[in-house]
């Protein structure tokens, strides 16, 4: 009977008392980059603009979230070895010319062994790379995913590779940025930003593009198409404004 007549405690309605608030003002240090050795990049401004305590969870307490446990490799590892294969794939052929020259069979030969590389680097850090069916398999479904978008590479107009992984740091407000353009073809002069995504699309993309644009005319060149290819099951091309 007494436990009957406790009332429950209603924690909700307990919270909103203004008596039981209490508020702290305290702002967080401006960062310093001399003891704090923190790497800036665009992407920290972009999460700065979207939600300012995330960025500081995130860039400045490191506060990220464990990885879900999964077999083989996750996302982010498998986005990472396409990069490196496209890089020595790229590193090899040059230009749009090599590539033309090349028949399917050819073709599938120099992406086989790009991918074989990478595999085989990538198997020092990756455990699951170190057999050979996983690898094998894995190899398999890159060259399946990969081989379509290389294809459609050989229906542009001439180009030449200026630049992979292209790395640039620039100023902004007194802070020290850092960019990595995956790719900088050009062409008569002229040249084109190419950014390969492998996750789902979103418009922060394309915002990191243009801002790829202004690093590059800052140094005189002349960006006349910024390209963001999505590579999952279907390939998708989008040339952006």
């Amino acid at each position: 009977d007494k436990i009957a007549k406790i009332k429950a405690f209603d924690y909700p309605k307990s919270i909103r008392k203004k008596s039981l608030v209490r508020s702290i003002k305290e702002k967080c240090p401006k960062f310093d980059n001399a003891i704090e050795n923190g790497k800036i990049s665009i992407q920290t401004i972009e999460d700065q603009a979207s939600c300012p305590f995330n960025a500081f969870a995130i860039h400045r307490l490191y506060a990220l979230p464990q990885n879900e446990p999964a077999l083989g490799l996750t996302p982010q590892q498998r986005g990472s070895i396409i990069h490196d294969i496209l890089l020595e794939f790229w590193s090899d052929i040059k230009t749009s010319k090599n590539l033309a020259n090349l028949n399917d069979f050819d073709l599938t030969h120099h992406l086989e062994a790009s991918i074989d590389k990478s595999l085989t680097n990538n198997a020092g850090h990756l455990k699951c790379l170190r057999g050979s069916t996983f690898k094998r398999l894995e190899a398999s479904r890159l060259k399946t995913l990969i081989f379509p978008l290389l294809k459609l590479e050989k229906e542009r107009n001439p180009f030449n590779i200026l630049s992979l992984e292209h790395q640039e740091e620039f100023n902004f407000q007194d802070i020290s940025l850092r960019c990595r353009i995956d790719r900088i073809d050009e062409a008569e002069g002229k040249f084109f930003i190419i950014d390969y995504k492998t996750g789902k699309e979103n418009d922060s993309h394309k915002i990191q593009l243009n801002k790829y644009k202004s690093v590059l005319e800052e140094m005189n060149f002349k960006v006349v198409e910024k390209i963001l290819i999505y590579i999952t099951e279907k390939i998708k091309i989008y040339k952006i404004k």
